[in-house]
């Protein structure tokens, strides 16, 4: 019991540190993202080193060349405001004659899934520009099934899988849809994707956890003192005793 009374509050202490030191890496994390989105949008090199895209993640980039709509792929099980689509993701040749990459272009309904009922997100067989933010690679859940060439079927996005699949370098971009809610309710229902915000707002909730942890020991450190220190009864303290 005595182990027990002690090691509770040691433990909780150390989670409590442990939080500190992932708040301190939290908060580099995101004075490094915001760096990053204040910067003005990249061009692409004609050949991309995919190992240097972790270096790169969340930098904008500027796209300049067609879409391939007659390969598109879909990632099952995605949600925008309640509603479950698809995310979007076709692959894009650049116009300077750079290897063809992906781009993830965003939510589309599940119910317009089929590109006969969203003309308008296929229209545009010229040169267009994509404002983008430079991905690396997604981690598969534990709930989420395999993705199946076979049949086509995506839940998860595996950049070097799909890339292999589409024929494309493994680079991944996410397009960024600059609009208003409005504009974006309307596109939605016109079959055209929505891309992410131009905003990424990063989790964190550290101090909430450093509070918790600690308190925790502060209050286990006072229950383990007063049990320690609360007499014996009589009949503990006699016990042996003849």
């Amino acid at each position: 019991m005595t182990i027990v009374l002690v090691s509770v509050p040691i433990l909780t202490f150390a989670l409590g540190t442990w939080q500190v030191q992932r708040l301190g890496w939290k908060k580099e994390l995101i004075k490094d993202l915001e760096n990053k989105m204040a910067l003005e949008p990249i061009g692409l090199p004609k050949h991309i080193n995919p190992k240097v895209i972790p270096e790169f993640e969340y930098r904008k980039v500027k796209l300049t060349g067609r879409f391939d709509h007659s390969k598109e792929i879909f990632i099952e099980s995605r949600t925008r405001e309640g509603e479950l689509g698809y995310h979007l993701i076709t692959p894009f040749h650049p116009h300077n004659g750079g290897q063809p990459i992906l781009v993830n272009r965003g939510f589309i309904k599940r119910q317009l899934k089929d590109p006969r009922s969203r003309p308008l997100s296929q229209e545009s067989k010229d040169v267009v520009e994509v404002i983008g933010m430079l991905r690396k690679q997604e981690s598969k859940s534990f709930f989420q099934p395999n993705n199946s060439k076979d049949s086509n079927q995506w839940y998860f996005v595996d950049i070097q899988e799909i890339a292999e699949h589409l024929e494309t370098a493994p680079i991944l971009v996410d397009a960024i849809t600059y609009a208003n809610s409005g504009k974006l309710n309307e596109m939605v229902s016109n079959g055209l994707p929505i891309g992410r915000s131009p905003q990424i707002s990063l989790r964190n909730m550290h101090a909430t956890y450093i509070a918790t942890w600690y308190g925790l020991s502060a209050i286990t450190s006072v229950m383990a003192i007063m049990l320690l220190r609360k007499p014996m009864s009589g009949k503990s303290r006699y016990t042996g005793i003849s």
